[in-house]
């Protein structure tokens, strides 16, 4: 009777484990990536969150850019490539959208500079001003960086 009672009790927590994961959206997988990463110091935690933030929203450029950057942290750099090469083709169609996206500019700059591809002609229009209003939402710590 205990067996049953024991059986029954684990087969309810095992589904609603998985209706809990069905319901995560690319945010909610994202934020569990980051705090994989950033709190538990788990490579492989924060990887498993990224590839599931990227199966729910796979045309987004900074999930692509955070799974580029976890695959590189754990030294893999042909997956790695792979992963920035989707988050900059992402990047370039949302900069084609909307060219003053700070966000944007800012993800392709690191993701060019992570491809060694650092001096690569822009098809875009350089646009400072956007780049340097995110300077300034990171605060000033960003502006003394790059004056120095």
């Amino acid at each position: 009777m205990r067996t049953g009672f024991v059986i029954a009790l684990l087969v309810i927590a095992m589904l609603c484990a998985c209706a809990l994961a069905q319901e995560m959206t690319a945010e909610d997988w994202s934020k569990k990536g980051e705090d994989e990463l950033l709190n538990n110091s788990s490579f492989e935690g924060a990887l498993q969150a990224f590839d599931k933030a990227v199966e729910l929203d796979s045309s987004n450029a900074t999930l692509w850019l955070h799974k580029a950057q976890v695959h590189e942290f754990m030294g893999d750099r042909g997956m790695a490539v792979e992963a920035y090469n989707e988050a900059l083709k992402f990047t370039e169609e949302d900069l084609q959208e909307n060219p003053d996206d700070a966000d944007a500019w800012w993800n392709r700059g690191v993701i060019l500079d992570s491809l060694d591809r650092q001096k690569e002609p822009s098809r875009f229009t350089a646009r400072p001003w956007p780049i340097v209003r995110r300077m300034e939402r990171h605060g000033s710590r960003w502006l003394r960086f790059f004056s120095a």
